[in-house]
């Protein structure tokens, strides 16, 4: 599915990440040096928490390009409300203590849905990309492949 290059490329971005602690998660430092993958449909400041410029890049690169695909088969734009979130801000939109969005890298966002045919699509593609845990919503649909968390559910809110 990803040449060599990138696989490489992506083995480097989640070393560099994963070298945070959790004390220092909201004061590290993004590293400029890196090159991160291009994508076609996104842009890492759609993934950025609100209170950290660049937090984006905290994003995981194989959660993205999974992302990515999933946008390709729903053929429809994916709306990004939120992706990685620093802990201060979690608390803010009143997430859950040990919430995906806080995590680096950070395996999960939410995506914005305005009607029953969208959220079908979208939930589908998501499916179809080999995502493993989705949230429903009213208005938007929560995804994330956190390991630390059981796989291949779906639940409401």
């Amino acid at each position: 599915m990803f040449t060599l290059k990138t696989k490489t490329l992506i083995t480097k971005i989640v070393k560099t990440i994963k070298k945070s602690t959790e004390d220092k998660v909201d004061k590290m430092e993004i590293d400029r040096h890196i090159k991160y993958p291009a994508m076609k449909y996104f842009t890492y400041d759609e993934f950025s928490s609100p209170d950290l410029i660049d937090s984006g890049y905290r994003m995981d690169p194989v959660f993205l390009l999974m992302l990515e695909r999933a946008r390709e088969i729903a053929e429809v734009p994916f709306i990004i409300n939120s992706g990685y979130r620093t802990i201060k801000h979690n608390k803010k939109v009143g997430g859950v203590v040990d919430s995906s969005h806080t995590k680096i890298p950070c395996r999960a966002c939410d995506i914005k849905i305005t009607n029953s045919r969208q959220r079908s699509t979208i939930i589908r593609s998501l499916i179809s990309a080999g995502f493993n845990r989705i949230g429903v919503a009213k208005n938007f649909i929560h995804v994330d492949n956190d390991t630390d968390k059981s796989p291949f559910v779906i639940w409401t809110y």
